[in-house]
């Protein structure tokens, strides 16, 4: 809450655009944090404090469990985004260490999550880090989209190209896609009928693209501790 407090502050001295959309991402499984992410939504959705609307703040999650899916729609009154990364369960497996579950299970959980929501609040968000050779095929996309065939029109797929982060796992396992497999996928999960949109990537020349300011910190500690050896 203190971020988005000195963001706003920010907003107002500086005379720059609103701040109107909050996501709680790569900071942790904010569904293993439950009731202090729930009053930390509450607060940023309360009219008499930070006047958000339910429909800009999201939460995002990987899926720990289905009982904790069902119960991050109950209690959030707010959007909520399904990191997936991959529809296959080995290869979902790999990217997401942490997983339990299969993804026909987590998916399950999310739809009948949503079904208790009221309408405004029922879309989900699935996002998908897309990286070269890795899931960004058209045969990836067409299983995507077959798993996320029973939402309906209430899903938007959004694909984030991986921002190279400067350590050593890049050009070894992860690197970042070829916009064009990019587009070819998003054309593929069109054709299912299904939403899907590409984010923009933004600071990346200034190494401060998402998945870049932790690890440029990374870099920095290791350098020093080398020249101190």
């Amino acid at each position: 809450l203190s971020q988005i407090w000195l963001a706003l502050r920010v907003v107002r001295e500086c005379k720059l655009a609103p701040l109107v959309n909050v996501i709680f991402m790569g900071m942790g499984e904010p569904v293993n944090n439950l009731p202090q992410v729930e009053a930390a939504v509450k607060l940023l959705t309360d009219p008499d404090a930070f006047n958000f609307s339910p429909r800009t703040v999201v939460v995002s999650t990987v899926g720990p469990s289905p009982a904790s899916i069902v119960a991050a729609a109950a209690r959030l009154p707010c959007k909520l985004a399904w990191s997936v990364h991959a529809a296959d369960n080995d290869l979902r497996k790999l990217l997401v260490p942490t997983t339990a579950h299969t993804v026909e299970e987590l998916r399950d959980a999310f739809v009948a999550g949503l079904a208790m929501r009221p309408n405004k609040l029922s879309t989900l968000l699935v996002e998908c880090t897309m990286l070269s050779g890795v899931n960004d095929s058209p045969a990836h996309a067409d299983a995507l989209a077959r798993l996320l065939q029973p939402f309906g029109r209430s899903v938007l797929v959004n694909l984030i190209p991986y921002n190279e982060n400067g350590l050593g796992i890049d050009g070894e396992l992860f690197k970042a896609p070829e916009m064009d497999a990019v587009y070819k996928f998003q054309r593929a999960i069109w054709a299912h009928g299904l939403l899907c949109t590409v984010r923009a990537t933004r600071g990346d020349d200034a190494r401060s693209a998402c998945g870049q300011l932790a690890t440029s910190t990374a870099r920095e500690t290791l350098a020093h501790e080398s020249a101190s050896a």
